[in-house]
């Protein structure tokens, strides 16, 4: 009999063959630009690169109904993504999540200061997961709103973090100071989402502030092919680069830097990026600089 992960592969490879067969759509799915193939895994999964903004991306790609996937199946395919035990997280709490690397956001906090956000500041939690993140930024002396796609992980952060979730985005009573997301952008079907929500959410000097695996093309001399290939399993179709993050930016009308861990917070702080972006993770700190008509944040197509 099959395993969890071999028929989860499985499942997942047989739906690429068939989405291959049927030709698929290559446009980037951040500037629908033309898009070059870089190679290929298990023969029917590709990587490709947006031969004009430089967003690299899973091909085929997923379907615009893929939010229904993060209600239920995602915490069934990867049980470590599951919520803890009432124990357990009565544990975390008390410990404030200090012995859980995975879920200790002290190193987040320290780069929101280092940005120059003081506590007081109304911050976005955009993709808040079970509400651990959102519990230290609250704890931290932030103002918090958190947001995620997955009701029932909203319904957890709201009910057993007391996090102050919204279930739209436009229940937010006030223009923020940042929009906050971590490891969230690398899901999406489109990941210009993000500067359109920030379009709606953000003050007129309003900071994005994004975290994602390091997609650098740089990096994969570094790390191999196979390493790097990890970027880009069955649940992250989108491999983000430095390119893409300050092009978009750009483009939103933001002013974009971006770093790489480990995190140098005195550039930070004087928004001098470095040299070379060759970290395991990637981050983006952007200023709004043009003021935006407020529109609807498509959240449809998350």
């Amino acid at each position: 009999m099959l395993g969890r992960d071999s028929s989860r592969h499985l499942k997942y490879l047989l739906w690429a063959a068939k989405a291959g067969r049927t030709g698929g759509d290559r446009s980037c799915p951040a500037c629908a630009g033309a898009a070059t193939l870089l190679r290929r895994k298990f023969f029917v999964v590709g990587l490709a690169e947006c031969d004009s903004c430089g967003l690299r991306f899973r091909i085929p790609k997923d379907e615009a109904s893929v939010t229904n996937y993060y209600q239920s199946s995602y915490s069934a395919d990867y049980p470590a993504h599951r919520p803890p035990s009432p124990d357990h997280l009565s544990s975390l709490i008390r410990t404030g999540f200090a012995h859980d690397p995975e879920k200790n956001f002290a190193r987040y906090i320290s780069f929101l200061s280092a940005a120059g956000l003081k506590p007081g500041a109304t911050v976005l939690d955009f993709g808040c997961s079970w509400g651990f993140g959102s519990w230290q930024l609250l704890k931290a002396g932030y103002r918090v709103y958190s947001y995620d796609v997955s009701k029932p992980r909203a319904d957890y952060a709201r009910s057993s973090l007391h996090c102050n979730v919204v279930d739209d985005l436009s229940q937010i009573p006030e223009r923020l100071d940042c929009l906050f997301s971590s490891h969230v952008i690398e899901h999406l079907t489109d990941p210009t989402l993000i500067w359109r929500i920030a379009d709606n959410c953000l003050s007129t000097n309003g900071l994005m502030i994004v975290f994602c695996p390091n997609g650098e093309p740089a990096r994969e001399p570094l790390i191999g092919r196979r390493h790097y290939g990890y970027l880009w399993p069955q649940v992250h179709p989108m491999v983000i680069t430095p390119r893409f993050l300050r092009g978009v930016s750009q483009a939103h009308g933001y002013a974009g830097r971006c770093f790489s861990a480990p995190y140098d917070f005195d550039a930070i702080g004087s928004g001098t990026e470095p040299p070379d972006l060759l970290g395991e993770e990637l981050c983006l700190i952007a200023r709004r600089l043009v003021p935006t008509e407020t529109t609807t944040a498509p959240l449809r197509q998350l």
